[in-house]
C-alpha cells in the first residue's frame, strides 16, 4: 500500500506531526504550551492540504478532528467534553462515508469484527466508569464515544472487495491505528488520571504518533476509494 512520495505537502505534514509528537512528551512549561498551540491546530489543515478530503463526510471528519485537537490543548472536564463532542462528529463523518462501501455479508460474519465488538463491549464500560470518577457527567459521553470510534474501526475492516486493494488496506490499518490511539488516550487521561503527569508523558507521545498516522492512513484510503 504505497503512499505518495516526493510530496512537499505530505512531508510538511509528517514533519509537523513529528514536532508535535515530540512536544507532547515534554514537560509542559509555558514555552512548550505556546509551541503546541501553534503545532497541534495546524495538523489537520496540513493534512487536508496534503490529501484533500474525498467527500463531504471525510471533510466533516477533518473539521471535527481539528476542533478536537484545539479542545484538548486545554485541561479539565469541560475541555474533555468539547474534545469528545468534536471527535464524535469526526467519526460520524467517517462512519457515514464507510457505510456506503462496506461488504454487509462480511460485516455479519467476520471474526475480526466479532473480536472488535467484544473488545468494545469490555472496554467502553471501563472507560465510562473511569470517566465517572473524574466527572459523573462524562460517563455516558465517554462510553458512547468509545463505541463510535469502534464503529469506525469495525467498518474499516470490511470495505467491499470490489474496492481497490490499496484503499482497503489503508482504511483497515487506519481504523485499527485510531483504536490504538484512542485507547492509549483513555488510559492516560482516565485510567491513569491520578498519576503524576511526568509518568504519563510518554503515553501522550504515543497518542499523537498513532493519531497522526491513523488520520493519514484514513485520508489516503478514502481518497483511493472507487465512487
Amino acid at each position: 500500500m504505497p503512499l505518495p512520495t516526493g510530496s512537499t505537502r505530505l512531508a510538511a505534514y509528517a514533519g509537523l506531526a513529528t514536532v508535535d509528537t515530540w512536544l507532547a512528551g515534554r514537560t509542559q512549561t509555558r514555552r512548550t504550551r505556546v509551541a503546541r498551540a501553534l503545532t497541534k491546530p495546524a495538523l489537520m489543515p496540513a493534512l487536508a492540504a496534503a490529501v484533500p478530503p474525498a467527500s463531504a463526510g471525510v471533510g466533516v471528519g477533518l473539521v471535527g478532528s481539528w476542533q478536537g485537537d484545539v479542545a484538548l490543548l486545554a485541561d479539565g472536564p469541560r475541555a474533555f467534553r468539547w474534545g469528545i463532542a468534536s471527535f464524535a462528529a469526526a467519526h460520524l463523518g467517517y462512519v457515514t462515508t464507510l457505510a456506503g462501501v462496506v461488504d454487509r455479508d462480511r460485516l455479519r460474519t467476520s471474526r475480526r469484527v466479532r473480536g472488535l465488538v467484544l473488545s468494545t463491549a469490555a472496554t467502553a464500560p471501563v472507560m465510562g466508569l473511569a470517566a465517572r470518577r473524574i466527572d459523573p457527567s462524562l460517563a455516558l459521553p465517554v462510553t458512547a464515544y468509545t463505541a463510535l470510534v469502534s464503529a469506525t474501526g469495525v467498518l474499516t475492516q470490511v470495505v467491499a472487495a470490489d474496492q481497490p486493494r490499496d484503499a482497503r488496506l489503508l482504511l483497515a490499518a487506519g481504523g485499527l491505528t485510531f483504536l490504538v490511539s484512542d485507547t492509549t488516550l483513555g488510559t492516560r487521561d482516565l485510567l491513569l488520571a491520578d498519576c503524576p503527569d511526568a509518568r504519563t508523558r510518554p503515553l501522550e507521545r504515543a497518542v499523537m504518533a498513532t493519531y497522526t498516522l491513523a488520520q493519514l492512513l484514513l485520508l489516503e484510503g478514502f481518497r483511493r476509494l472507487r465512487r
